[in-house]
């Protein structure tokens, strides 16, 4: 009985730190880029705009360009610098 015990509690233990550890390193991570992603590149008003961004042509079709809300080639640098802040701000840098 004793040892039927101990063999469940350490294989709960082992289960225990495996999910421990794919939360830690890889679910973790993932929801931080994530989340640090939306916050620095994506459009979150009704307009699709967001500090930074300018009205332009971004994708080239037959004859026709298609318009949106994008960081300028020249502002991207800046934009970088706001996503690595926010991936050190939440300590995965």
């Amino acid at each position: 009985m004793y040892n039927k015990f101990m063999k469940i509690f350490w294989i709960a233990t082992f289960l225990l730190l495996l999910v421990g550890l794919f939360y830690w390193f890889q679910w973790r991570p993932s929801q931080i880029r994530k989340e640090c992603f939306a916050e620095v590149y994506s459009d979150k008003t009704d307009l699709q705009w967001a500090e930074g961004k300018e009205w332009m042509a971004y994708k080239f079709e037959g004859f026709h360009y298609k318009y949106g809300w994008l960081y300028p080639y020249w502002r991207l640098d800046d934009s970088k610098d706001k996503y690595k802040g926010c991936l050190i701000f939440r300590g995965l840098k």
